[in-house]
């Protein structure tokens, strides 16, 4: 999935507005023409308010999901080709001790 540059100028124009920040995005919709594109002439009334908030939450758990499956492969190799069990513990534990520490939080905690 794509984002074009005039559905992000406007998401982000939206957001302006949203937040109370009439002149920024009086600024914003001028220097960038966002009022002019076509997607504020046809999909406006389609896109629910916090859309933009929601959209980069939505990103930032996937590639926190993509991180994760990543380092589960990882150690599911590891598992198979050496028993290196207690290694492999010991990578997940600080994984998931770094991923707590971020500004995204999952609602899972593992223990080993």
């Amino acid at each position: 999935m794509a984002i074009s540059t005039e559905e992000l100028n406007f998401l982000i124009y939206r957001y302006l507005q949203e937040c109370g920040f009439v002149h920024s995005a009086f600024t914003f919709s001028y220097e960038s023409l966002v009022i002019k594109s076509s997607i504020a002439a046809s999909r406006a009334k389609d896109i629910p308010p916090g859309a933009l908030v929601s959209f980069i939450q939505k990103g930032l758990l996937y590639l926190q999901a993509s991180l994760v499956l990543a380092v589960l492969r990882h150690i599911s190799i590891v598992r198979s080709k050496n028993n290196c069990m207690i290694l492999t513990q010991w990578i997940a534990k600080i994984l998931i001790l770094s991923l707590s520490h971020s500004p995204v939080r999952t609602a899972t905690h593992w223990d080993y």
